[in-house]
């Protein structure tokens, strides 16, 4: 009796969800709540989550998560958290972790202090995402 109620679940977990990967870990998986948003110059891939995307004030916070192209020999992939003034066009780090190939991690819970992105990067690339525009600075000509 007990295997032919395995044989029944199995069927129905497969059944309900054809196209899922079951018991999948990694930092690939699709049925996560991670958007794609670019991938650098340096073939870094950049996602963020919509679903975490808090609104305070002046402020946004956003987690990204940036996975790394197999031939950075250390770091796998980091996730972090940002938080951006999109009216004054600045953004800083709250908090981060980067994963090695070997298996370790680093945190940091320091803010960082706030900076403009600089043009190209993935900072850019967060900030557009997040505001919905280009850091607002400008050139000013005298």
């Amino acid at each position: 009796m007990w295997v032919r109620w395995s044989l029944i679940f199995s069927l129905v977990v497969i059944l309900v969800s054809p196209n899922e990967t079951l018991f999948a870990s990694g930092i690939d998986r699709k049925d996560d709540d991670w958007s794609y948003l670019g991938t650098s110059k340096e073939d870094i891939k950049l996602f963020y989550s919509p679903e975490r995307i808090v609104h305070s004030g002046m402020l946004v916070q956003a987690w990204f998560k940036a996975i790394y192209p197999e031939s950075d020999q250390k770091i796998t992939h980091s996730i972090a958290l940002h938080e951006f003034n999109c009216r004054k066009g600045l953004y800083r780090l709250l908090q981060g972790t980067l994963y090695f190939r070997d298996g370790g991690a680093g945190s940091s819970n320091q803010l960082s202090a706030w900076e403009h992105p600089l043009p190209g990067s993935l900072a850019e690339m967060e900030f557009k995402q997040v505001c919905g525009k280009t850091s607002p600075r400008r050139k000013t000509v005298r």
